[in-house]
């Protein structure tokens, strides 16, 4: 009946809702996902045995369980709670009430996959704020970016020179077995090769925010505890550790109001060199090793749009920063 879906639907949405998300920002308990996930496994009971007019074996057997008998009430509740009679009172010995219709069924796989649907639009919403909210909070940091520095460091220095190569090598080592990343790191990698053939004008790499929004991470290593929202504050940490936002082009809602994408435009620092982005590249994959092709377009910046590069020869570079280490 209605009221069988209504309750069904609501541990649909709670489940797929906890399973995009990190439990620590998930407003259901264990046992409430517990039972969720009970819920979801009966159904496949039934639509794995949907052309069966008996109980399947496996049907009874979970439904025989002490896990589904301490959900009981839950799955009565969703309509999806089927008795069974004891093994010497059938002739088949496996249980004869009735299944679920085909036309009930597809009701409840209807509603399954709708919800499946909207908790991951809402997850990718959100992941395109959060990731809005990280590259404003870098842009508005900028003032900390001078003529020659970083943050605190000098970008003509050793001491940089070897900052950035550990956050790109880190970076790397981290991601590169995920080939949901492949087009970011051929895309960064693309930059930095474009950048190095061209000395006084800079390079600018605009690219869709779904890049860093959209990587999932559900067969990634789990040792790693690796997920969608920590991977978008790393890749724009990389990004920001050698380059600097040009521009964002509208924000997350007026980019919804417009049906597309919010996109983001990065450049190389003017005063980094050729020979520091040689170093800098050597730390990402080859291109060969990379399963996708470099993600968003290059465009040669115009001299009013930005300063033209003031080190591309080395020049200025602490000499020391040509000994490999």
């Amino acid at each position: 009946d209605r009221d069988h879906l209504e309750k069904f639907s609501g541990h649909c949405q709670a489940y797929y809702q906890r399973s995009l998300t990190n439990a620590e920002d998930s407003n259901s308990s264990d046992r409430e996902f517990l039972a969720c996930q009970i819920i979801l496994d009966a159904l496949e009971h039934q639509l794995i045995n949907v052309h069966e007019e008996e109980i399947s074996h496996e049907h009874k057997m979970f439904l025989s369980s002490d896990i589904a008998k301490q959900h009981s009430a839950q799955l009565k509740s969703c309509g999806l709670h089927v008795h069974c009679q004891p093994a010497e009172s059938s002739s088949s010995g496996v249980g004869s009430s009735p299944m679920l219709s085909h036309q009930i069924l597809a009701e409840y796989a209807k509603i399954r996959d709708q919800q499946r649907r909207l908790a991951h639009e809402s997850q990718m919403e959100q992941r395109k704020v959060q990731l809005e909210k990280l590259i404003r909070k870098k842009v508005q940091d900028a003032n900390h970016i001078g003529e020659d520095t970083i943050g605190e460091y000098v970008v003509t220095s050793q001491s940089y020179l070897n900052h950035v190569r550990g956050v790109v090598r880190i970076f790397a080592s981290r991601y590169k077995g995920d080939i949901g990343t492949h087009s970011f790191l051929a895309g960064v990698r693309s930059l930095i090769e474009k950048q190095m053939n061209v000395d006084s004008k800079m390079i600018m790499w605009s690219f869709n925010g779904s890049t860093l929004s959209e990587v999932s991470f559900n067969s990634a290593n789990p040792r790693l505890k690796k997920c969608g929202e920590g991977y978008m504050k790393e890749a724009v940490d990389l990004l920001t550790s050698f380059m600097i936002c040009f521009r964002s082009m509208e924000s997350t809602e007026e980019a919804k109001e417009k049906e597309y994408e919010p996109m983001y435009g990065f450049h190389v620092h003017p005063m980094i060199s050729n020979n520091y982005l040689r170093y800098i590249v050597s730390e990402l994959p080859s291109q060969k090793n990379l399963e996708a092709r470099a993600t968003g377009s290059l465009e040669t910046m115009s001299d009013s749009e930005c300063e033209r590069r003031g080190n591309a020869l080395g020049s200025m570079d602490d000499q020391s920063s040509l000994i490999p280490w």
